[in-house]
């Protein structure tokens, strides 16, 4: 069976640094700097290209057209 251990993960999975390749107790792919610190709920970025997953914080905003309109008249 292959799994994402079989092959070597370039990237780390916190800062998409190229220095990854460390395997941390987590089981993260990590550069040196991230091996001992706490880790985000899921993957920043994707350790097999080094791309970003998504935002570590996706906020819903408002347009300016519609700020403050939430409420009754």
């Amino acid at each position: 069976m292959t799994t994402r251990y079989t092959y070597k993960r370039p990237f780390c999975e916190v800062c998409g640094s190229r220095d990854g390749g460390s395997v941390s107790v987590e089981g993260w792919n990590t550069c040196v700097e991230h091996f001992r610190v706490p880790k985000p709920a899921e993957p920043l970025f994707d350790w097999n290209t080094g791309e970003r997953i998504k935002d570590e914080i996706e906020k819903p905003q408002e347009s300016d057209a519609t700020e403050g309109d939430h409420h009754e008249k």
